[in-house]
């Protein structure tokens, strides 16, 4: 019987860091990551990654690709556009290094640290 190979368990998701700094969608990813943590907060984690921290953002536009930085500006225009990214970088220094699954296992970015 198909109903009694449903899993009426909720599925839990860790995002792991790195969704800014990638592409020309990146706001909209913040947006729907976000989105998903308001809607299921029980069911999803975040982790923060190397490309959620404002250095970085700022290297990568340097560098000739789009941070995270330039993304805000580019879609929201220069002050509207660095007032989102300010507030992200908040958001951002509030997040988790690392999760633990089922006390078993470790999940974390690893982008983190000097290297």
């Amino acid at each position: 019987d198909e109903d009694e190979d449903c899993d009426d368990e909720p599925m839990s998701y860790v995002f792991n860091g790195d969704w800014v700094d990638r592409g020309r969608h990146q706001l909209e990813v913040m947006l729907l990551i976000l989105s998903l943590k308001i809607m299921h907060p029980k069911h999803v984690w975040l982790n923060r990654g190397n490309h959620e921290d404002r250095q970085q953002n700022l290297r990568t536009t340097k560098i000739g690709s789009l941070g995270f930085d330039r993304a805000c500006t580019d879609a929201l225009g220069a002050e509207e556009g660095r007032r989102i990214f300010e507030s992200f970088q908040s958001f951002f220094e509030w997040l988790p290094l690392a999760a633990r699954i089922e006390q078993k296992v470790l999940v974390l970015h690893g982008g983190l640290g000097p290297g």
